[in-house]
């Protein structure tokens, strides 16, 4: 999904429109409709502004109950779902938590007839990015709704990978820690039991501290590297310093990693 300075050059994007009433359904689709595409020169006073670009709607779809629209959800993955929570087949925010459980991940704004904050603050916080109230709907407001939720879907699937990559950082290291340890802790409690000067032992000290040096450094560069900002990330082959940790981890404890 692009994030909102890819979004200016009005990305054409796919709607799903679950909406049993008519009317709604009507209503949405003119505000829709009367979004102007990138082709388009904005009116004296149009509410685009390159702070407000424009947004391409490539693909309207419709359904009228959650079962449909799982399935095309499912099927035909939307970028953003514009869902009622009262259908014919469920209703309430149940209707919110059984779409997100049984579909692809998607930016979903919940349509709603009663002009309730509370409403709004539940479905957000069950997976919503968003509601809107359909008494106030405008293309205006539409258009800002649909860009913000997508956005936002945007950013929180960049610090879910981003997580996904420090607790694999956090498993390689603390297993190689824990295998280069174990190794100066057995082999200095050898030296002083035995009270004489043994090279092996000294050796395999000596290789477990750099072991552990060199396995500090793969964890900082990949900890920066996951941690800065997208557009400020130096060229690094993520896969390779993977690889490398993976590597050291196999030939250390002789345990084979998918």
């Amino acid at each position: 999904m692009e994030c909102l300075s890819e979004l200016s050059a009005a990305t054409p994007l796919t709607v799903l429109l679950v909406e049993d009433h008519p009317d709604d359904a009507r209503l949405v689709e003119w505000a829709i409709s009367s979004i102007p595409d990138s082709h388009s020169q904005p009116q004296k006073g149009a509410y685009s502004t390159e702070q407000d670009p424009l947004l391409e709607i490539e693909t309207l779809t419709t359904a009228t109950r959650l079962s449909e629209a799982v399935e095309e959800a499912s099927t035909n993955p939307p970028d953003v779902v514009l869902l009622d929570l009262d259908l014919p087949d469920s209703r309430g925010i149940e209707t919110l938590s059984a779409f997100i459980d049984r579909t692809p991940v998607a930016p979903v704004i919940v349509l709603t007839g009663r002009d309730e904050t509370e409403l709004g603050v539940t479905a957000i916080r069950h997976g919503a990015q968003d509601y809107m109230y359909k008494g106030n709907l405008t293309n205006a407001l539409l258009l800002r709704t649909i860009r913000y939720a997508v956005e936002r879907h945007a950013i929180q699937h960049q610090l879910r990978d981003a997580t996904k990559r420090l607790q694999l950082t956090n498993k390689i290291v603390r297993r190689k820690l824990r295998n280069d340890i174990s190794v100066i802790i057995g082999q200095a409690d050898q030296l002083d039991e035995t009270n004489q000067y043994r090279e092996q032992s000294v050796d395999a000290i000596v290789d477990a501290a750099y072991d552990l040096e060199a396995t500090a450094d793969i964890t900082g560069e990949f900890t920066e590297l996951t941690a800065i900002e997208e557009d400020q990330r130096p060229t690094h082959n993520l896969e390779a310093l993977t690889s490398a940790a993976v590597d050291r981890v196999e030939q250390k404890t002789c345990v084979s990693i998918t």
